[in-house]
């Protein structure tokens, strides 16, 4: 049995370039974003614009591997054996984009160095993005006997979430040992409001948000930090400031359930 395919190949300049896709997306996104705005008075409207989205996607690019939007740029998408781009092709191509983007845009960003000017999104659905007009130079064999790559789609899947956890890590770890949020937390512990609230013993989220900014001496953070005891469970927000090296808390608050704005700032 075969363990190759083969596949067409073009001159690299007829391969669509970063920037010529760019500008294809922008004007899809314009008109998908018209398209939103026309259907926004509608009752059920996110669940409409989500169907508009995909049928635009997939209607346009499944039957005739364009969009308007490439069709302005002179480019279109081919299954990388020489026929023409499937429904399932777009259908999966759609959804390793999300991975190709949640990785900070990287599965984007490969289209500038990859020799056939392919996103990671192109590699797993098995197809180029080329310049309308051209035609193939020759062929050659690839080591691959599927055109859609389903191991390279959950390499692509588990590299883009291992980033994301990395980086939200690496976020949550700088603010937990920041100064700012040690003295948050002993402020909410001791404020008797949250106590009285929420009840005792007290229990902190594992993920605060918000920012820590220092500079020398000075700084300033905004958190919000969640706190769960017996009685119930509250976020409070928390602005701080730096000033001659030391923490202060300018001002502290939680909305409530009914949401009412609770200030629970101490003299």
């Amino acid at each position: 049995m075969s363990s190759a395919m083969e596949c067409i190949v073009y001159d690299r300049l007829n391969y669509a370039s970063f920037w010529r896709r760019f500008l294809a997306d922008l004007i899809d996104g314009i008109l998908l974003s018209i398209a939103f705005s026309v259907v926004s008075v509608i009752e059920g409207a996110s669940l409409l614009q989500i169907l508009i989205f995909f049928a635009y996607m997939i209607g346009f690019k499944g039957s005739r591997g364009t969009t308007p939007g490439y069709r302005a740029v002179g480019i279109r998408i081919v299954a990388i054996n020489g026929e023409q781009v499937t429904v399932k092709q777009i259908v999966v191509r759609l959804f390793s984009a999300f991975f190709s983007a949640l990785a900070f845009g990287l599965g984007f960003i490969w289209i500038a160095f990859d020799k056939r000017r392919q996103a990671w999104h192109d590699k797993i659905a098995g197809t180029y993005v080329i310049r309308a007009d051209v035609e193939p130079v020759g062929t050659e064999e690839i080591p691959q006997t599927s055109l859609i790559r389903r191991r390279v789609f959950a390499l692509v899947a588990g590299a883009a979430c291992v980033i994301i956890i990395c980086f939200v890590g690496g976020i949550m770890y700088l603010i937990k040992s920041s100064g700012a949020y040690a003295l948050a937390e002993q402020y909410i512990r001791a404020n008797p409001a949250i106590r009285e609230m929420v009840g005792t013993p007290l229990e902190f989220g594992l993920f605060p948000t918000g920012n820590v900014s220092v500079s020398g001496e000075s700084g300033e953070a905004n958190l919000s930090i969640h706190v769960a005891g017996e009685k119930g469970e509250v976020t409070v927000v928390l602005v701080m400031e730096k000033r001659a090296g030391q923490w202060e808390i300018i001002q502290a608050y939680y909305v409530d359930k009914d949401g009412n704005y609770v200030d629970i700032t101490q003299a």
